[in-house]
C-alpha cells in the first residue's frame, strides 16, 4: 500500500526507501524456493533420488534452496527405458545475485539401442538477477550396448532478496548486516534516518581554488562525491568544474566576488550591488559554463547571515560556517539555511577530520566538512591533500556513514522531516499521508 503512495508527490521515494530497506530484514528462503530472503538457507536437503520405471527415464526431485549448489544428482533409469523429453533448462548455471527469476530442468536420456549420452542439465539458478535454486539433473536411461551417463546435479546458487526488483532510488544502499527485524504496528510510517545509515558526512570545498583543481584527481580518487562552491569570478573557466560535474559531483553558488553581506570585503571583484545579484550572477555562471542544469544548494561567503533570506528563496539549503552537527527528523531544529559545519584548521592532520566523523557516527548526525585551500595557492587555512583524502577514505570505509554531496543528504533531511510531520488520514481500510513539497527541491532526485 505504501509504494502506491507514489502518485501523491515526488517524495514517494523515501517511503519505498522504507519498505526496501525494512525488506532486508525478512528471514531466509525454505528449502523448496528462496522466499524474500536476504541469503539463502544453507545446501539444498534433498536431493533427487528417484530411480526410473521400466518404460521411462528417471528423474531427480528438486534441490533446496540457498545461498550453496543445489543437491546431488538422482540415480538413472533402468536399462530398457525409452528416451527421456528434452531439457529445458539453461545449459550452464548462474548465480544469483539479486531479485526474482526461475529454474531450469534436467536433460534428456539416451535413446534406445544407442549408449545413452545426454548428461543432465546443469541448473539455471536464475537469470542475471538471482532466482530459485535449479532442479537436478536427471540420469539418462536408455538400452543397448551401454546404459545412459548420469546426470550432473544443478550448479546454481540461490538468490537473495525478494522474487521481484524494487524500483531504483538512485540513493546508496545501507548496510543489511546486524539490523534489527521490524516491529511495531503494522501501517505505520517510519522514514530511516540518513537513507538506512547511522550517519551522513559531507565534504565542501569553498572559494574555486587552483590547489583544488590540481589535486582534484586525488580528491575524485576515495569515490566520496564532493560539494564545490564555486565564486564564479575566481578560475571561471577551469574545465575540472566540468569533469567534477560529470563524475557526480556538486557545483554549488558561493556567490559572484565573495563579499560580506553588506557588500564589502569582496575576495574577487566587485560587489554586484545586491546580494541577489550576487547569487544570480554565480548560478547563471556555473550553469552556462560547466554544464550544470540547476544549482541547487549555496554557501554564504563569511558565513554571513544576510544572506539566509535571499538563499531561501533561490536554494535548499545553505551552509554556513558555525561549528555544529545537525541530527536527523522533527526533534532536529537546525536552520536550513545557515547549516554548521566543521571548519578545517590550518595543517589539520587527517585524524582531526576523522574525530569529528566518528563523533557524528556515534551520534547519528549529519556532518558536514568546509574545506579551503590544499596549499600553494595562498588559500584560507591551507591543508594537507593527503590529510584530506585520508578523511574521505575513513568516511567511504566506515560502510555505514552516508558520505554524499550538500544536495543529495539535504534533500534527503529536509524530506524526512517534512513526512514525519504529516498526520495521515484514512478512508476504510486506506491510510494515504499527504505532502507539499518545499521550494527548490530536486524533482525526481531519487
Amino acid at each position: 500500500m505504501l509504494r502506491a503512495m507514489r502518485h501523491v508527490s515526488n517524495l514517494g521515494w523515501l517511503v519505498s526507501l522504507c519498505v526496501g530497506a525494512l525488506a532486508a530484514c525478512s528471514s531466509g528462503g525454505s528449502d523448496d524456493s528462496a522466499v524474500n530472503g536476504t541469503s539463502g538457507s544453507g545446501n539444498g536437503s534433498y536431493a533427487g533420488t528417484a530411480s526410473g520405471a521400466a518404460s521411462s527415464g528417471g528423474s531427480s526431485n528438486a534441490a533446496g534452496t540457498g545461498t550453496n549448489a543445489a543437491g546431488s544428482v538422482s540415480t538413472g533409469g533402468s536399462a530398457v527405458g525409452s528416451a527421456g523429453s528434452a531439457g529445458f533448462g539453461n545449459p550452464s548455471g548462474g548465480s544469483g545475485t539479486s531479485f526474482g527469476g526461475s529454474f531450469g530442468a534436467g536433460g534428456s536420456g539416451g535413446t534406445t539401442g544407442n549408449a545413452g549420452s545426454a548428461q543432465g542439465g546443469n541448473s539455471n539458478a536464475g537469470s542475471t538477477n538471482g532466482g530459485n535454486t535449479g532442479v537436478a539433473g536427471m540420469s539418462a536411461g536408455g538400452s543397448g550396448p551401454s546404459g545412459g551417463t548420469t546426470g550432473s546435479a544443478g550448479s546454481g546458487q540461490a538468490g537473495t532478496g525478494n522474487t521481484t526488483s524494487p524500483e531504483r532510488s538512485g540513493m546508496p544502499i545501507p548496510p543489511t548486516s546486524n539490523v534489527a527485524k521490524p516491529s511495531g504496528t503494522p501501517g505505520n510510517l517510519t522514514v530511516l534516518n540518513w537513507a538506512g545509515f547511522k550517519s551522513a558526512a559531507t565534504f565542501t570545498f569553498d572559494d574555486a581554488l587552483s590547489s583544488q583543481i590540481s589535486n582534484y584527481a586525488a580528491l575524485h580518487a576515495p569515490g566520496v562525491p564532493l560539494t564545490f562552491y564555486l565564486v564564479s569570478n575566481n578560475n571561471p573557466t577551469s574545465a575540472t568544474w566540468t569533469q567534477a560535474a560529470k563524475d557526480g559531483n556538486e557545483l554549488g553558488n558561493h556567490t559572484a566576488h565573495h563579499c560580506h553581506d553588506d557588500g564589502t570585503g569582496c575576495a574577487w571583484g566587485a560587489y554586484a550591488g545586491s546580494l541577489g545579484a550576487e547569487l544570480d550572477q554565480c548560478t547563471t555562471h556555473i550553469e552556462q559554463t560547466f554544464g550544470v542544469s540547476t544549482v541547487w544548494t549555496a554557501a554564504a561567503p563569511y558565513g554571513d547571515a544576510g544572506y539566509d533570506t535571499p538563499d531561501s528563496t533561490r536554494f535548499l539549503v545553505n551552509r554556513g560556517v558555525n561549528g555544529g552537527q545537525v541530527g536527523a527528523g522533527t526533534t532536529d531544529t537546525t536552520n536550513a539555511f545557515q547549516l554548521p559545519c566543521h571548519t578545517a584548521q590550518p595543517s589539520e592532520p587527517a585524524a582531526t577530520f576523522n574525530a569529528a566523523t566518528d563523533s557524528a557516527h556515534s551520534a547519528g548526525k549529519w556532518q558536514i566538512f568546509l574545506i579551503h585551500s590544499l596549499g600553494g595557492d595562498g588559500g584560507y587555512n591551507p591543508v594537507s591533500i593527503t590529510d584530506v583524502v585520508g578523511a574521505l577514505t575513513h568516511a567511504k570505509s566506515a560502510g555505514d556513514i552516508w558520505a554524499d554531496t550538500m544536495v543529495a543528504v539535504g534533500a534527503y533531511w529536509r524530506a524526512q522531516k517534512l513526512v514525519q510531520g504529516v498526520t495521515s488520514t484514512k478512508s476504510g481500510t486506506s491510510q494515504t499521508w499527504t505532502w507539499t513539497l518545499p521550494q527548490h527541491f530536486p524533482p525526481g532526485h531519487y
